[in-house]
């Protein structure tokens, strides 16, 4: 599946806030097998918004959208996916139950504006939020399926988990497409030097896609896997054993077979004691 991560807000949109939303969600989405393919960040503009909805619609398989659920008038999303589906606005009765439950445990009376995030477009399936005051709803639009969720942290983290992933699994059949990340750290060799080594890896593995990360002092490689390589992976790198010479860290990798021997070997600083194999970690 491909999908796309879309950020509201203006405050996003103007950089008075970091998107942090867009690379977690695209970490886990990457993990279940969706390929991310594209990032959109749009203002308060209903207008744009639902531009950028049709626009998605028309391309993907699945988005993943944050923010915009809330009771103010700069909170447009869930209007912005009403018109890109052709349909109108619905008072979801459990919704507004759920609100009103959260309000009375903080001792709380609702407000007439709270009351506007139990509206949802037609059609549409709730998303419970049990730690906040805005549910968030899947909807269809053309052949991409949406999930918009809060655009709080802490809420869209405990929704992506709880109630995407397991829709995203359902959506796939129960055949999820195998999806790794690698991060391979070398030493002691500069960024070029180890592009030009691992030049023909694309050659030899056309189903791995390289990218490269110069974090002092460390050269980071991105290794990322689909479908099947993940066999042909087992038997590139292979769990290190802790203890054994060049296990820098619990749970390290070294390559065991082919040309990588050679190609890792330039890896190793030249201002330490030679170790057999250069640090090969995880992602986290």
């Amino acid at each position: 599946m491909k999908g796309e991560i879309l950020a509201t807000g203006d405050e996003i949109r103007s950089g008075a806030l970091i998107d942090s939303n867009s690379a977690y969600i695209a970490e886990r989405l990457e993990r279940e097998g969706v390929e991310v393919v594209r990032h959109h960040c749009v203002g308060d503009d209903l207008g744009s918004l639902t531009d950028v909805f049709q626009e998605i619609a028309r391309r993907a398989d699945i988005a993943l959208v944050t923010g915009g659920l809330g009771p103010t008038s700069d909170d447009r999303t869930t209007e912005a996916a009403a018109r890109a589906a052709g349909v109108g606005l619905v008072l979801n009765a459990d919704a507004l139950t759920a609100i009103e439950m959260f309000f009375k445990r903080l001792g709380r009376t609702l407000t007439p504006s709270n009351r506007k995030q139990a509206f949802f477009p037609d059609g549409s399936e709730i998303l419970p939020n049990p730690i906040g005051t805005a549910p968030g709803f899947k909807i269809q639009i053309e052949t991409c399926t949406f999930f918009c969720l809060p655009g709080v942290p802490v809420e869209m983290r405990k929704m992506l988990a709880s109630e995407v992933i397991p829709r995203l699994l359902s959506l796939s059949g129960g055949h999820r497409q195998i999806s790794m990340v690698r991060t391979l750290s070398t030493f002691g060799a500069t960024e070029s030097m180890v592009g030009e080594q691992l030049s023909d890896i694309i050659a030899d593995f056309p189903d791995i896609q390289i990218g490269y990360r110069a974090k002092f002092p460390e050269i980071q490689v991105r290794l990322y896997i689909r479908g099947m390589m993940q066999l042909k992976w087992s038997t590139i790198l292979t769990p290190f054993p802790t203890g054994s010479p060049g296990a820098w860290e619990t749970g390290s990798f070294r390559p065991t077979t082919g040309p990588w021997r050679q190609r890792w070997a330039i890896c190793w600083p030249t201002a330490r004691r030679p170790l057999p194999w250069p640090k090969v970690v995880p992602a986290a």
